[in-house]
């Protein structure tokens, strides 16, 4: 059976577990695994639980290999004998039994284009690690395109997966106290956009002047769960 073949079996009959994170949220896995077509399933699958929601819902958070659900704990206790965290889980246990994942969604891409300037702090020591000049070096981050797999840490700061495994190197043995909005930089496997000023420890290797959070307009986050980012430098 081939790759393609096994993943469509996974989601026709998905594999997951179900566990509680507190008394008023309950957490979906499927693994630790990180890719884009189970990410994009349970990008799909958190949008078709808030549409098809229960009274008291709160919210649905999607990371990379797993949904928690948030709920009002009193207002969903009301009507059943169950408990909250019972009647949560036997819902979502049925919205997976008759969810319609639809791959074909993943073919329009969202594409948001980072322009970065290529002179951050610790790129020659980037460069001296991975063992790349400055030039190859630019050219594999700007290589691919990234997926937005979730949101976190910061406002408007995305974990984005696809860079090359080449260029991955560990955090700075000490942190920055303060590192410049709009810094990009690598830690380990993951590379990133500082989207506003905040202490942090990956190595940076660039920055945009792009703004990535704008709390005072109608979309305050220029990046969006499921979508992608490629980075051109300039």
């Amino acid at each position: 059976m081939n790759h393609q073949n096994q993943r469509l079996n996974f989601f026709l009959k998905p594999t997951y577990t179900i566990f509680p994170l507190s008394e008023s949220a309950l957490t979906v896995s499927f693994g630790q695994v990180i890719d884009e077509h189970l990410n994009e399933y349970l990008v799909q699958l958190g949008k078709e639980i808030e549409r098809k929601s229960i009274f008291g819902l709160q919210e649905v958070v999607v990371t990379y290999a797993s949904l928690t659900i948030y709920y009002h704990a009193f207002s969903i206790h009301e009507g059943t004998k169950l408990s909250p965290g019972e009647f949560v889980k036997l819902h979502v246990e049925d919205l997976i039994k008759r969810f319609d994942f639809n791959p074909q969604i993943e073919s329009t891409k969202n594409i948001t284009e980072i322009p970065v300037i290529y002179d951050g702090e610790d790129l020659v020591h980037v460069c001296s690690k991975t063992g790349f000049s400055e030039t190859k070096l630019i050219e594999l981050h700007t290589a691919p395109l990234y997926r937005v797999y979730m949101m976190g840490f910061l406002p408007g700061f995305a974990y984005l997966g696809g860079m090359d495994k080449r260029l991955a190197i560990s955090r700075r043995d000490s942190p920055r106290l303060k590192v410049p909005m709009g810094s990009v930089g690598i830690a380990g496997e993951q590379t990133g956009v500082y989207p506003v000023e905040s202490p942090g420890g990956w190595q940076l290797i660039g920055r945009t002047e792009i703004p990535l959070f704008t709390p005072d307009e109608k979309y305050i986050t220029l990046l969006k769960q499921g979508g992608y980012v490629r980075f051109v430098a300039i």
